[in-house]
């Protein structure tokens, strides 16, 4: 169910003023399965510190209110966004604490930019095609030491898979390969398969 509501910001506290730079309008909408699209579209996200959120969120350049964590494996989430000067930590114990810091940001359009801007510097849109790039790239490297192996019928020579020499590892010596210690054994059969 949404709930939209209107809040004056105003200092005089006049609920009868039109709408205006003055007032924020705020739609709750409880539990989203498009939290993507959301995103995309908000000023402002107000979240738990859950990693894989605030990640999305600085890849955005979107300003992160934090609300909660859950204790050890996301109190180090609310350093990275305050320390990161992206956003800010307010418990959900206290919902006007909250509002008041969200508004503003959101009545200061120099701090949200700032905010944005921050989030930006931490954020790493491309992630994903760069780890996929590091894993193709560490495949052809596995393929070539694989086939140059092969040709060579299982040579007693082994580099690793950035091409460094391991200083002519002997059958049953071990090597390592991409900070994986390999034995010459299951790197000839790794070959053959």
């Amino acid at each position: 169910h949404d709930e939209t509501q209107e809040y004056n910001t105003s200092e005089d506290g006049d609920d009868d003023t039109p709408l205006s730079n003055e007032r924020v309008k705020v739609i709750g909408l409880g539990f989203v399965t498009k939290m993507a699209e959301y995103m995309v579209a908000a000023d402002v996200l107000v979240t738990k510190a859950g990693p894989g959120t605030i990640a999305e969120a600085a890849a955005l350049s979107l300003p992160v209110m934090l609300t909660s964590f859950l204790p050890g494996q996301e109190e180090g989430n609310v350093d990275y966004v305050v320390d990161g000067g992206f956003g800010s930590f307010v418990s959900d114990a206290d919902p006007h604490g909250i509002a008041d810091e969200v508004v503003s940001w959101l009545l200061d359009e120099r701090k949200l930019k700032e905010l944005s801007e921050n989030a930006f510097k931490r954020g790493a849109p491309d992630a994903a095609a760069e780890i996929v790039e590091a894993i193709g790239e560490s495949a052809l490297r596995w393929k070539k030491i694989n086939e140059e192996s092969h040709r060579e019928g299982g040579s007693s020579h082994v580099v690793d898979a950035k091409g460094e020499d391991n200083f002519g590892a002997k059958n049953g010596d071990v090597a390592n390969v991409d900070g994986i210690e390999v034995s010459k054994e299951q790197e000839v059969a790794s070959s053959k398969e």
